[in-house]
This record gives C-alpha cells, structure tokens and sequence, in this order.
C-alpha cells in the first residue's frame, strides 16, 4: 500500500471512529431520555396529594385548597398531617389579626376535595416533583387542636352535614369530642365529635 493509500485508510478510519462516537452518543443520550421520561412517569404513577402539599408547603407556596362542601381557603400550608392539613391565611384575606394564632384553619383530609398553586406564585407544582412521599407530621387533628384549646380561642367550625358554622370560643379537647362556649340568648356549652369536624378556622383570642 502507498503512502497515500495508507493516509486514505487512516482518514477513513477516524471518519469511522468518529461516527462510532457521535451514534454511541446518541444513543446514550436517546437512553438518558427514555430513563429521565420512565423517571417521570413513576413519579407520576406514585403521586399523592400530600405529595404535591408537602412541595408547594416546602416552597411557601400560596395555595386555594377547596373542601368537598364547596368551600375554597387560600393561603400558605403550614402543616400537612395524616389526618389534618393546617393553612395559614393571607393577609389580604380578610381574617383578622389580633395574635399570633388567628388566621389559621384546620381542614379534615377526608374533607379536601382539590388544591392548587394561587395565580401568580412562583412555581405550580408537578406530578414528577410530588412523588409517594411519607406525610412527616404524625400528630392528628385533636392532637392538635387539644394544643389550641389551651389559648381558648375564637373559631368558626363546620361540620359534616351542617351547612352553617358554629362561632365560639373553643375551650377543651378530648379524645374525640371538642367544647365550644357559644355566645347567645342564652349562651350555651356545645359538644362537638371531631370526627364531624370539615375544618375549624381561628378568629383570634377568646
């Protein structure tokens, strides 16, 4: 073989070689993309609501969280429980102020019907970023409101079947029955099963 033959051969070769590249390339990247779509679609598959609650209360996301009765809530998750999920509202809202509790409501899980990112946040939350994740909070909603119940405070609560909310100043916990004091001719001591309890909003102090 010439010398130039031989140089033909070598180009050849490397011309060779560098196809072998640019396609074991492409198919690397062709793989990386099946991966990164089978990933995603996992995550989707393994999606939970307290999933996608626990990213947007992780980003301090403003959420509208509506309840099977119709009712919308908006404001940024604070907590997200097994049994509960605690929001605390704007400050556009409406909700009065007086102290460090009022302004946060407590939503029953069995009574979320949907929830979403508030118009104008920074992110909306995906399927491929709300994955089986474990709820972290273990306590439950009377472990909750028991706390609560030392402020005695003002709160509008509704309950299961009951289209108006009761207004009165919360005054113990126990096991499954919370007692609210309800102002009125005459007042009067309720007996609520938290069970029935949808969602219980703090107005303020009592």
């Amino acid at each position: 073989m010439t010398t130039g033959d031989e140089s033909k051969g070598v180009d050849r070769l490397l011309g060779d070689l560098g196809r072998w590249a640019a396609d074991a390339r492409a198919s690397d990247a062709a793989s990386a993309r099946s991966r990164e779509r089978w990933l995603r679609r996992q995550a989707a598959e393994e999606a939970t609501l307290p999933g996608v609650a626990l990213d947007l209360a992780e980003r301090g996301e403003p959420v509208v969280l509506k309840t099977t009765s119709g009712r919308a809530h908006r404001g940024r998750l604070v907590a997200v429980a097994r049994d509960v999920w605690v929001l605390r509202s704007d400050a556009s809202d409406g909700v009065p102020r007086q102290d460090g509790i009022a302004g946060a409501t407590f939503v029953a899980t069995d009574a979320i019907a949907s929830l979403r990112a508030q118009p104008g946040g920074s992110a909306k939350p995906t399927p491929e970023a709300a994955g089986a994740r474990p709820v972290p909070l273990a306590a439950s909603m009377a472990d909750m409101l028991a706390e609560l119940a030392v402020e005695h405070p003002r709160v509008r609560v509704l309950v299961l079947g009951e289209p108006e909310a009761m207004v009165g100043q919360l005054r113990s916990v126990g096991v499954d029955v919370a007692t609210l004091w309800v102002a009125g001719e005459p007042p009067t001591t309720v007996y609520v099963r938290l069970g029935s309890v949808s969602e219980l909003s703090v107005l303020g102090s009592g």
